[in-house]
């Protein structure tokens, strides 16, 4: 068996693995939580996925003030496993004594739902990211989470502050949250490369998401079935089966996202105290990981306490107006738990960004294209910004308002909460005192809610499919199946190109399909072999390696060193915009065929470079042989598409 068939197969066998210790340290309160709650075996697994986020990204900023080490943390999150151990144990044991009071004719019962339609779409998910594998190929944002989680296990540090250039910033990195974090103390209690890991992330967070995306839906429709085929059309039409990329924080965070959200449904229903605690919980963890998903629950609770509010003002009847002023004030409690919570951890990464070189354009990329101005005001045109059309746009629309029409008959608490999720995008993109002020502000973060937000019309699929009353029910089942039968029909190239390449075939997002960049795949193109040579000789060195800056982007991904220059769109916060420029020139100069000898040794000796890494694809036959007969260089690694090389001093 080869090298490279030796790692494919472990990435493999990591999934399992990874998952479990990814839910164990917080299985035992998620299982405590869900009994009191009656919630069922769904939100029991995000549950205690988000609580070892959460107990991870407290741990974490508690070290980061307290100078303490990655092993602290390490440590802090394994001590979690006896404890979810002993409350698991007393789950059991309660259990047993009510099936025992149950024979005997007494009215206890606090079965857990097994939710058993969720778990199989969410391990078909998880086996399909496996199949597909990261995206290894291009500039995946994935190589530099990948050197993030890289820079914590070489530094010891517990929130990443310098990714990739092997500084000594103590300024935590903006564009870095907590789950890099989660990915070091995976890497270092499996004893694994972060590299190898990675495969196991992005199956494990293709598992949660859509678990999370089929409990929201069921909370929405009170509809096992409802749920199940809102999450299918979600995951096929607005994602096109395409998991690449699902271990990103901006992805892995839409779980904790989704379960949030699903806890503000069910608190306009029954706003107990421990789901205040519960939502307050999972809401810190998804602004810990990703800031927009963070801004979704913002947003969304913000939208679902008003809305609830506003019920119970105008509700006459004094228990109606209870509830819904109840599920108001439980929902804002959540909300304001979690921004208490986060505060510590965001305090560092927001005051990182002032001057800093990760703030660019403020214009989404195909604004003018798909906005429209008159009077002064602006608006998206309808299904524009990635929503996915005009047709899902607007009957969208017409599910919200009928949910509208339903909401003010059947004083349903439920649909009110489920009011915003279905119309928030388009009070935000075509209603025009908000979409212009919106607009104005930042084009790009309208851009990136709407990406958010096309899951709205799957949660409408799923409430109009789900229990309504009976006037509306045949009207919400035929708006309903019309709507998917439009994300069939307008977003079915999506997913044919997900997997079939060739000229003319619309794609969204990765511009390769999942063969073809399986047929790029850059550590092939490297050499396994090659990689795991590199590997053995850096050991725990941590060196500084100069190469050209896209060569060196890839290359911290997939080993651990520091590198001298990366491409513009990553660059460490803490960096002015002067230096990241300075470094990027004197990199590319480094491999420009021009450069002579005496100008390549004069910039080794500037940022005290260790080793030099050259691939022969983007630096020429020229250049490499050059570099390679420099006196102070020694050959280490020698391949037809790659060269390692130890600078002698």
């Amino acid at each position: 068996m080869t090298q490279a068939e030796v790692i494919l197969q472990r990435e493999w066998v990591l999934v399992l693995p990874v998952l479990i210790l990814l839910l164990v340290p917080g299985l035992g309160g998620a299982v405590a939580f869900a009994r009191r709650l009656r919630l069922n075996a769904g939100y029991v697994a995000l549950m205690a996925f988000a609580f070892g986020v959460a107990w991870t990204a407290m741990l974490s900023i508690t070290a980061y003030y307290a100078r303490w080490s990655l092993s602290v943390v390490q440590w802090g999150y394994l001590a979690a496993v006896p404890v979810s151990a002993a409350l698991l144990f007393e789950a059991w044991r309660r259990a047993r004594n009510e099936r025992t009071s149950h024979m005997r004719g007494e009215a206890v019962e606090r079965r857990i739902d097994s939710a058993w339609q969720g778990f199989v779409l969410a391990a078909a998910a998880a086996v399909t990211a496996a199949i597909q594998q990261p995206w290894w190929f291009g500039t995946p944002d994935g190589l530099f989470h990948i050197a993030a989680t890289r820079s914590l296990l070489a530094t010891g540090r517990t929130v990443v502050t310098d990714p990739f250039f092997g500084t000594n910033s103590n300024v935590p990195d903006s564009t870095a949250g907590m789950w890099n974090t989660v990915q070091a103390v995976v890497a270092k209690t499996l004893s694994v490369d972060p590299a190898s890991v990675y495969l196991a992330l992005t199956a494990a967070a293709a598992f949660v998401v859509v678990l999370a995306f089929w409990v929201l839906a069921h909370e929405v429709s009170g509809s096992r079935w409802a749920a199940t085929w809102a999450s299918l059309a979600y995951f096929s039409f607005a994602w096109y089966t395409d998991f690449r990329n699902f271990a990103y924080p901006n992805k892995v965070s839409i779980a904790l996202a989704f379960l949030t959200i699903a806890l503000f449904v069910r608190m306009a229903t029954k706003p107990q105290k421990l789901l205040v605690i519960v939502g307050g919980i999972a809401g810190f963890a998804t602004l810990a990981v990703h800031l927009a998903s963070g801004e979704l629950v913002l947003i969304c609770g913000g939208a679902i306490a008003i809305v609830l509010g506003s019920m119970g003002v105008w509700r006459r009847d004094p228990a109606q107006r209870a509830q819904a002023l109840s599920g108001t004030l439980a929902v804002t409690s959540s909300l304001g738990l979690a921004v208490l919570l986060v505060l510590p951890t965001l305090y560092p990464r927001v005051a990182a960004l002032e001057g800093s070189t990760v703030i660019g354009s403020d214009s989404f990329l195909y604004a003018g294209e798909e906005l429209v101005r008159f009077l002064g005001m602006s608006v998206v045109l309808p299904g524009g910004f990635g929503f996915g059309g005009p047709w899902l746009f607007w009957l969208t629309l017409a599910i919200g308002i009928l949910a509208v029409l339903v909401a003010l008959k059947s004083d349903s608490p439920r649909t009110a909460a489920v009011l915003p999720l279905i119309g928030l995008v388009h009070v935000i993109t075509l209603f025009p005192p908000v979409s212009t002020l919106a607009l104005s502000f930042s084009s790009y973060m309208v851009a990136r809610m709407v990406e958010l937000l096309r899951c709205s019309p799957y949660i409408a699929l799923a409430w109009a499919w789900g229990q309504v009353p009976l006037p509306t029910r045949a009207l919400s089942r035929i708006l309903g199946t019309a709507l998917l039968v439009a994300a069939l029909l307008t977003q079915w190239g999506y997913v044919v190109s997900t997997y079939v390449q060739g000229e003319g075939i619309q794609r969204r997002g990765y511009i390769f399909s999942v063969a073809d960049a399986q047929s790029r795949d850059i550590r092939a193109a490297w050499g396994f072999d090659a990689l795991f040579k590199m590997r053995e000789i850096f050991g725990d060195e941590y060196p500084t390696v100069v190469a050209e800056p896209l060569t060196g982007y890839h290359l911290m991904g997939l080993e651990t060193v520091a590198v001298v220059a990366s491409l513009p769109t990553h660059t460490p916060v803490f960096m002015s915009r002067d230096e990241v420029a300075d470094r990027s020139i004197d990199m590319t100069w480094f491999f420009n065929e021009h450069a002579t000898n005496a100008d390549r040794a004069e910039l080794l000796e500037k940022y005290e470079g260790d080793y030099v890494f050259v691939w022969k694809q983007y630096s020429g036959l020229v250049t490499t042989r050059a570099i390679q007969a420099m006196p102070q260089l020694e050959m280490l690694v020698d391949t037809p598409t790659v060269t390692l090389l130890r600078v002698v001093r």
